[in-house]
């Protein structure tokens, strides 16, 4: 959630324990992976498999969601996943989101 929504609310963040593990102060990736963000993760080919063993044989095909559709479904994703629920959309708003209109 953090890599993605960013920082936890303070009283949040000074409760996790483990997290000096995994971010810094800032809320910032100390790991040596990619540093995953909501944006990377929407702009990556979405892979389909086959099953069984031809799933060995690498995906069967490959779809790329359009640059137009990435920020708004990053911008809903964002709105949806607000820490603090009283920031969040409401039902009405959600389905009033122009991604919903592509």
């Amino acid at each position: 959630m953090v890599r993605f929504f960013g920082k936890l609310p303070e009283e949040w963040w000074a409760k996790w324990e483990a997290r000096e593990e995994y971010f810094d102060a800032d809320g910032k990736w100390l790991r040596d992976e990619e540093d995953w963000s909501l944006e990377v993760a929407l702009s990556k080919p979405i892979e389909i498999f086959e099953s069984g063993e031809k799933y060995k044989e690498g995906p069967k095909k490959s779809l790329q969601t359009p640059e137009a559709e990435q920020r708004l479904m990053a911008d809903l994703l964002y709105r949806l996943f607000k820490y603090d629920p009283r920031d969040r959309l409401s039902a009405e708003e959600v389905l009033g989101h122009e991604w919903f209109r592509l």
